[in-house]
């Protein structure tokens, strides 16, 4: 009889609710066993022996006249330890539908096919086994498989097998291997070797791959429900697009000979330290709440656009090219590491850092970002134009060759110590913070122009070509401060709210500061400026300071206007064209003083407001000062005290100093204080000095006269003053005696016309004298001149008979002609005579003196 087994594939679809693997029924002709009405194939296991039935499947897979069809087998433990299973005509053994609670293969070689499809097997062994065909195993349900160190030199199939534990350590598949759909909670490839597999679809629970050589791989739409482990495993091209991982996934030390895809892949957290990829990477739209690229190596391109990441480390790492376009990181972390490129353009990342990494090319245009790191980085150029940074943007102490910043946005920028070697473009950037680039070095140029900052931070930055700032807004200070600009910088239409500090700055080409607005202070004190430098129509709220400037060539500040006077204090100016600053302060003063101004010229503003220039200690040379107005002369509009002149020329106001009387030190300002008459000396002392190097001979005659009056002047009050010693008010009182008459003898030699007078003067009086002494005068023949009775007797005509033979005495005895024909008698007359002789030498030799200087003059 035979078996009474037949298998309807209709049957079992409407069954099981699944198709078949077989398309036609199929009856099993073996002949039943013993008083069954199956073969012992089919026969329940426990009433079979399974020893027999492990020798029978041995024997059958064995001949070539027997049936290898075992299909709906129901075996107990099937053990084939070291079994050879050869067939000649190299039928497949067919155990497809078969129900197996045990099957061993261990240490066998099977050379022609095995079908397991849609089987049931309660443990499958085929430890160290190896396979010359084929192995089917889709659809089967395996509790236990054991495959360690199986090798299958032809196709293996594990579509939509199920396994509760599948290990495959140590297996070789030498063709291809598929595990499409399958589904195995705890599975262990390590170290097994895939010429080419699939697991697309496929479900792991547990699954490790650690130390397994993967050719080829396709995990598309893999499910990896708990931990997976490929730790140091090495493929050659693998695609894990649209795979899930719901737990850990541990990629560490992979190495990836060609190409590696994870498009699309999920991740819980995830780790690929120290991988190595050989090829492109492609990470696009993939998710991952932590990923670990620490120490990593792109060889070339790898690309996460569109992904989605809570934490990406790429510590270490090295990369060719690394992308991030459109991509959602909350933290993104790249200290230390080596990458050609990086890009994050239109990005959204919450925090990102490369601090002491270096990159080649940085392109972050559009990114939007949180805090933006490049701490002690080198990035040969970076671009973050248009981007958002809300937070902290820091370059601290990098070194970037190239910086493009046009239109970002940025909450604050730290770029302190950094060094561009190339350009920085900041054109149309905003900083809603501080823009801090303390100490920074720009090699070549630093653009900012039409840029919106909260606030400014330049100082010690070092810029070798061009800067401009042109239109840039700083809606508080603003610090360029000990700032050196090597080539043309250029601020014009600059705007700051608060105070402008450049103090201690160097610029070595030209600067413009042209229509620039500062809502405080503006301060350039002891800034040098080697080329020219322009502050037309510049707009200062508070004081301007340019204390111990230096302008080495032309300086303008045209049209300005200042909130507070102005300050050029010990400034050193080769040129200065002040032309029409306006100050908005009840003392609308511009302060020169103590400064130099070797040339230039000093104008008033064109409408009705008018600046005093405060010229007090300060060095003028040939500087020009408006020619005077209906207001004042232009000389009130500076306040001279003790101003040292250098080729100041006097004479284009000398109309007006000659109606004022020569007098330099009054001002127009209402309550500008009286000096003391020290430094009115000391002022005109200085003044007749100026115009002496000019040949200006009335400059030097009418200043030389103001000086010494308030030398006079000076002496007087120290004679008066009962504090001084009396040794000091004697000195005084004998140089302000002395000073009183050269004055008033000869106006200090300058006036002609003084010692004239004075010498009639004493002419006369003596002769009035001598007419009031009778007979104290007598002719050569000893007739002696009649004197007048009275003085009112002078008015008649005998008196002034007596008065015209004395004043002939008089003028005898003054110039010491000594005639003879008239002498002096008596004690009285000869007293008279000798001083009269003594006063017309001085004054004589007083008239030579004053001749002798116009001449000289």
């Amino acid at each position: 009889m035979t078996c009474s087994y037949e298998f309807d594939p209709g049957a079992y679809e409407r069954r099981e609710g699944e198709a078949s693997p077989l398309d036609a029924v199929w009856t099993c002709d073996r002949p039943t066993d013993g008083d069954s009405d199956y073969c012992l194939f089919h026969r329940p296991p426990d009433e079979t022996d399974p020893h027999a039935v492990a020798d029978a499947l041995a024997a059958a897979a064995s001949d070539a006249e027997a049936s290898t069809r075992f299909i709906g087998a129901n075996l107990g433990s099937v053990a084939l330890t070291f079994a050879v299973l050869r067939a000649d005509d190299n039928q497949p053994i067919d155990l497809r539908h078969a129900d197996v609670e045990r099957l061993a293969l261990t240490d066998a070689t099977v050379h022609q096919p095995l079908l397991l499809d849609r089987a049931t097997v309660g443990e499958l062994d085929v430890s160290n086994t190896a396979f010359s065909g084929e192995v089917l195993c889709k659809d089967a349900t395996v509790t236990e498989a054991t495959m360690q160190g199986a090798s299958f030199d032809r196709k293996v199939y594990f579509d939509g097998a199920s396994f509760v534990a599948a290990s495959f350590v140590d297996a070789t598949f030498d063709d291809a291997v598929s595990f499409e759909g399958a589904s195995v909670d705890d599975g262990r490839f390590a170290t097994a070797r895939f010429r080419a597999a699939t697991f697309a679809d496929a479900e792991f629970g547990s699954v490790s791959f650690k130390n397994a050589r993967l050719e080829r791989a396709v995990f598309t739409e893999a499910s990896f429900v708990e931990a997976a482990n490929f730790r140091r495993t090495s493929f050659g091209t693998v695609d894990f697009g649209w795979a899930e991982f719901h737990d850990t996934a541990d990629f560490t030390e992979t190495r990836y000979e060609h190409a590696a895809d994870f498009p699309s892949t999920t991740f819980g957290d995830v780790t690929f330290a120290s991988a190595e990829f050989s090829g492109d990477a492609t990470f696009e739209a993939s998710e991952a709440d932590e990923a670990d690229f620490s120490k990593v190596v792109f060889a070339r391109e790898a690309v996460f656009d569109d992904a989605a990441v809570g934490t990406a480390t790429f510590t270490a790492a090295s990369v060719a090219d690394c992308r991030f376009e459109g991509a959602d990181v909350d933290t993104l972390a790249f200290e230390h590491a080596d990458a050609d490129a990086v890009t994050l353009s239109d990005a959204t990342v919450d925090e990102a850092t490369f601090a002491e990494a270096r990159v080649a090319d940085a392109v972050f245009d559009d990114v939007d970002a949180g805090d933006l790191s490049f701490a002690r980085a080198e990035v040969d150029d970076i671009s973050l134009a248009g981007a958002h940074v809300d937070g902290r943007l820091a370059l601290t102490d990098a070194l970037v060759r190239s910086g493009e910043f046009a239109d970002a946005h940025v909450g604050k920028g730290a770029f302190t110590g950094v060094t561009l070697e190339r350009q920085a473009v900041f054109d149309g950037a905003t900083v809603a913070g501080t823009l801090d680039v303390t100490g920074a070095a720009v090699e070549t140029s630093l653009r900012l122009r039409d840029a919106t900052l909260g606030r400014f931070v330049g100082d010690r930055v070092t810029v070798r070509a061009t800067t401009d700032l042109s239109e840039t807004a700083v809606e508080g200070d603003a610090s360029l401060a000990a700032a050196e600009f090597g080539g043309r910088a250029t601020f014009d239409g600059l705007s700051v709210g608060g105070d402008l500090s450049v103090e201690n700055a160097l610029f070595r080409d030209a600067v413009t500061f042209r229509e620039v607005t500062v809502g405080g202070d503006a301060g350039f004190e002891s800034t040098m400026f080697l080329r020219y430098a322009r502050f037309d129509g510049a707009t200062v709220e508070g004081r301007a300071s340019f204390r111990q400037a230096r302008f080495d060539t032309t300086a303008t500040f045209a049209d300005g206007r200042f909130g507070e006077p102005p300050t050029f204090a010990s400034a050193d100016i080769a040129e200065g064209e002040f032309r029409g600053p306006v100050v908005d302060a009840d003392r609308p003063v511009v302060g020169l003083g103590d400064c130099t101004l070797e040339a230039g010229r000093l104008t008033q503003p064109s409408g009705d407001e008018r600046v005093v220039y405060d010229c007090e200690g300060a060095t003028l040379g040939s500087v020009t000062v408006d020619a005077d107005d209906g207001d004042a002369p232009a000389l009130e509009h500076m306040r001279i005290l003790r101003t040292t002149f250098d080729d100041f020329d006097f004479g284009q106001h000398k109309d007006a100093l000659a109606s004022s009387g020569w007098r330099l030190h009054t001002t127009v300002l209402p309550d500008d204080a009286d000096r003391s008459h020290a430094q009115l000396e000391d002022t005109y002392r200085k003044a007749k000095n100026g115009a002496k190097d000019t040949s200006d001979r009335e400059g030097v005659s009418e200043l030389f006269i103001k000086e010494l009056r308030y030398r006079g002047r000076k002496n007087r009050r120290v004679m008066a003053d009962g504090e001084e010693s009396l040794r000091s008010r004697a000195t005084a009182a004998n140089a302000w005696l002395g000073n009183f008459l050269l004055y008033r003898s000869c106006g200090y030699g300058e006036r002609l016309w003084r010692v004239i007078a004075a010498s009639v003067g004493v002419i006369l009086a003596w002769a009035l004298v001598f007419s009031m002494l009778p007979r104290e005068a007598k002719r050569a023949s000893g007739l002696t001149i009649e004197g007048l009775s009275e003085p009112a007797a002078v008015f008649t005509p005998a008196g002034i008979e007596v008065l015209g033979k004395n004043l002939y005495f008089s003028l005898v005895t003054f110039t010491t002609l000594g005639y003879g024909d008239v002498q002096p008698i008596g004690t009285v007359a000869r007293v008279l005579a000798g001083i009269e002789a003594f006063l017309g030498a001085i004054l004589i030799a007083l008239v030579v003196f004053v001749l002798g200087r116009r001449v000289s003059q």
